[in-house]
């Protein structure tokens, strides 16, 4: 059994390509990913190359009632996006606001003493 626990989200970007280059890079490290409500364990990723239309991330699942959803962000949607606590909110490529929590996995042992 893993225990979830938020990578650190506390990196600070100056620039929306700095916030794109980040996020990237704290999700590549994720085990995890909460979607809205939805605990996904993959995802796909293309390179940013600074076009703010770029689709970078898609994510894609098929909920309890068997329908498919995705929705992907673009380098436009994560530079403009904000970090709140360990989550990060930001417009998919519709328009529509998601929240994301990135999760890094972490073996659970018991403690001695």
């Amino acid at each position: 059994m893993t225990e979830n626990t938020p990578l650190d989200s506390n990196a600070t970007a100056s620039e929306p390509a700095d916030q794109v280059k980040t996020f990237l890079k704290l999700l590549d490290q994720a085990d995890s990913v909460m979607v809205d409500d939805q605990l996904l364990m993959g995802w796909h990723m293309e390179a940013d190359c600074g076009d703010p239309e770029n689709e970078v991330v898609r994510f894609s699942w098929i909920d309890d009632e068997s329908l498919e959803f995705s929705l992907v962000l673009t380098e436009a949607s994560i530079a403009e996006g904000r970090w709140v606590g360990a989550s990060f909110f930001c417009n998919d490529s519709e328009g529509d606001e998601v929240q994301i929590s990135l999760h890094r996995h972490v073996a659970l042992t018991p403690q001695h003493n």
